[in-house]
C-alpha cells in the first residue's frame, strides 16, 4: 500500500525545487516549511525566542524583528525534531528517531550515538533535563524506550537505565532527597541515588500509580509533585505531591489537562496546559494567565518564563510562537510559509505555485477524506485557503490543479469525490458538481483528467 507520509514529505522537496528561482540565487536551496506548529520553545543566550517546528528552527529577535532560521538546509542533520532545550549555554535538539544535534554559537555538533543504537524499540527524544541537586548538578535524556544518563560538555552517554526488562517510554525525571524518581507511560519508578541504575533489577515501583501514565515529575519550594493523566473524557489530570504517607492529591497548583512543566534558574514555574498557560514566581503565586492571542484561544505545546528576559514565549499547535513582554505586549511569530505542512500535488504557471494536500488510497481508488486548504504561493508570499472557508468546509481529498495561463488568480481544484472548485482572483467562485454541470459522479474520470491527476 502506498505510504502516504513518504509521499508528502517527498513533494515538500520537489516544491522547494520549484521554488528556488523564487527566492534564492541560483544553485541555491530555500525552504517553504510550515511553522504554525511549534512544538518546543527556548531562549537563546543572547535573549532571543526559538521555537521549533518538526522540521527546523527559528530565532526571534524582538528588538530588529528579524528571524533566522536552522534546518536541514540550513545546518540540521535531520528533520522530524521532538525537543528543544538550552542547557548551559547549548541548544539541545532532539529527533523522532533518536537522532541529536547541539548548537553552540550558531555551529552545530551532531550526536547520533542514539539514533545508531541497535535496540528493537522506538528512538525518540521526550526531553531533555538538568536536575540540580545539592551535590551537583546532573543531566538525562528521555526517551521512548527509557533514560540516558549523558555529559552536555563532551556529548557523551553516561549510563544507560532500562529500568524494565521490556523497554519503556519515559516522561521525565527528578532527584528528590538522594532518591531519583522517573515519570514513564506505566507508573512512576524510584531508586535511591547510590544503587546501581543501570540494573533494571533494582528500580521499584509506586504501586497505587501502577500502570497510570505519569506525565511529570519535579520539585518545587522542597515538594516533589508528579502529573498523573486522566483518560476520562471530561475530567483533568491530577496532581500529586509527596508526604510523609506516600503522594497524596493537592491544589497547591492548577489541575487542568497537562502538557509540559519548566523550572527556570530563578525557580520560577511555568505550567502549560492544553488551554492556557499559567506563570508563578518561585513562591508559587500566579505571575500571568495566558489563554489566547488576539481572541484566538490557545492550543500550547510549550512555555518557558524568564524573569530576567521578563517575557514569557509559547510553542501553540497553531498559532506559531506567542511572545509576551513584561505581562503586557504580546507578539505573534510564525515565518514565512504555507498554513499547513501537507502537499499532494503542486502545479506552477506564470510565477504562481499552487499546492494541494489530497490524497486518495493508490492500492483501493478509495477516498481518504484528508482535509486541508489550498495554498498559493506568489511575490514571495504564502497564503492559505484553510478548509474551515465555504465551500472546503465540506470538501476533502482536494487532489488536482489547473491554472489559468492568462490569469494566475483564476484557477481550479479537483476534488476527489467533492467535485471542481473555481476561484477567481484567489477567492471562491463557483462550485461544480455533478447536480449542477456535466461532471460525472465517476472517480475513474477524474482520475484520468487533468484536473484529477495531471499536474
Amino acid at each position: 500500500m502506498f505510504h502516504v507520509k513518504q509521499f508528502i514529505l517527498f513533494l515538500k522537496f520537489i516544491l522547494i525545487w520549484y521554488l528556488v528561482n523564487g527566492q534564492s540565487e541560483v544553485g541555491q536551496w530555500a525552504d517553504h516549511f510550515y511553522y504554525g506548529k511549534v512544538l518546543g520553545v527556548c531562549f537563546s543566550n543572547d535573549g532571543r525566542s526559538v521555537g521549533a517546528s518538526n522540521m527546523g528552527l527559528f530565532f526571534y529577535d524582538g528588538e530588529d524583528k528579524s528571524i533566522q532560521k536552522f534546518n536541514k538546509i540550513h545546518g540540521l542533520s535531520d528533520i522530524n525534531i521532538s525537543t528543544i532545550e538550552n542547557i548551559d549555554g547549548k541548544i539541545f535538539i532532539g529527533y523522532k528517531n533518536g537522532n541529536i544535534d547541539v548548537l553552540i554559537d550558531e555551529k552545530i555538533i551532531n550526536f547520533p550515538d542514539i539514533k545508531l543504537k541497535t535496540i528493537s524499540a522506538d528512538k525518540q527524544i521526550v526531553r531533555f533535563k538538568k536536575v540540580k541537586t545539592p551535590g551537583g548538578n546532573f543531566y538525562y535524556i528521555l526517551t521512548n524506550f527509557g533514560v540516558i544518563k549523558f555529559d552536555p560538555d563532551k556529548n557523551v552517554i553516561l549510563e544507560n537505565y532500562k529500568l524494565t526488562s521490556n523497554f519503556i517510554k519515559t516522561n521525565d525525571i527528578d532527584i528528590f532527597k538522594d532518591t531519583i524518581y522517573v515519570a514513564t507511560e506505566k507508573g512512576i519508578y524510584y531508586l535511591p541515588i547510590s544503587k546501581n541504575a543501570e540494573d533494571f533489577n533494582n528500580w521499584s515501583k509506586i504501586i497505587p500509580f501502577n500502570n497510570f501514565n505519569i506525565l511529570a515529575c519535579f520539585h518545587h519550594n522542597n515538594n516533589l509533585y508528579i502529573v498523573k493523566e486522566n483518560n476520562i473524557p471530561g475530567q483533568n489530570d491530577s496532581l500529586f505531591v509527596k508526604t510523609n504517607n506516600g503522594f497524596v492529591y493537592t491544589t497547591n497548583y492548577d489541575n487542568y489537562k497537562f502538557v509540559r512543566v519548566r523550572i527556570n534558574e530563578q525557580n520560577d514555574i511555568t505550567f502549560t496546559y492544553r488551554d492556557r498557560v499559567v506563570v508563578r514566581d518561585n513562591n508559587g503565586q500566579v505571575l500571568d494567565v495566558i489563554y489566547q492571542y488576539n481572541g484566538k484561544s490557545l492550543n500550547p505545546l510549550d512555555a518557558i518564563y524568564d524573569r530576567n528576559f521578563g517575557r514569557t514565549i509559547i510553542g501553540d499547535n497553531e498559532l506559531g510562537l506567542i511572545d509576551k513582554y513584561n505581562n503586557e505586549d504580546i507578539r505573534q511569530i510564525k515565518p514565512n510559509g504555507p498554513e499547513r505542512g501537507s502537499f499532494f500535488r503542486i502545479k506552477y504557471q506564470n510565477n504562481t505555485i499552487i499546492g494541494v494536500p489530497g490524497i486518495w488510497d493508490l492500492s483501493s481508488f478509495n477516498p481518504t477524506y484528508y482535509t486541508e486548504g489550498i495554498h498559493i504561493f506568489r511575490d514571495n508570499q504564502w497564503k492559505t485557503i484553510l478548509r474551515d472557508v465555504f465551500p472546503l468546509d465540506t470538501a476533502f481529498d482536494l487532489t488536482g490543479i489547473a491554472i489559468d495561463p492568462k490569469d494566475n488568480k483564476h484557477f481550479f481544484i479537483g476534488s476527489y469525490g467533492n467535485g471542481l472548485f473555481e476561484y477567481k482572483n484567489d477567492e471562491f467562485y463557483r462550485h461544480y458538481n455533478p447536480a449542477n454541470s456535466a461532471l460525472k459522479s465517476n472517480s475513474d474520470i477524474l482520475l484520468r483528467s487533468n484536473i484529477g491527476y495531471g499536474i
